[in-house]
């Protein structure tokens, strides 16, 4: 189990690029900058940030042209609550 976990939650609008984390969890489809530019944008600031999308289309997969970070991890919707922590855990747990 984690222990001592902080979680900011950041809207688009504002400017990030200063912030340091470990986690990014994003959705790829969102209006204006979808999660795939933005954790490619989040991983230049950041190389060792650890990044999960969540995604509800089954077509969207990463793929070497996403130009996603190489090692984003993908959960799609639906899913548990257990199951994004499970995977939140597993994440972190690797770096």
């Amino acid at each position: 189990m984690m222990s001592a976990v902080t979680v900011t939650a950041t809207p688009l609008g504002r400017r990030w690029s200063t912030v340091l984390n470990d986690l990014l969890l994003t959705d790829i489809v969102m209006p204006g900058l979808d999660g795939i530019e933005l954790a490619r944008r989040a991983a230049e600031n950041d190389p060792v940030m650890k990044i999960v999308f969540i995604t509800g289309f089954a077509a969207v997969a990463l793929s070497a042209q996403s130009q996603a970070p190489k090692d984003a991890k993908v959960l799609s919707k639906p899913f548990h609550l257990k199951d994004l922590v499970v995977e939140i855990e597993r994440v972190i747990a690797a770096a």
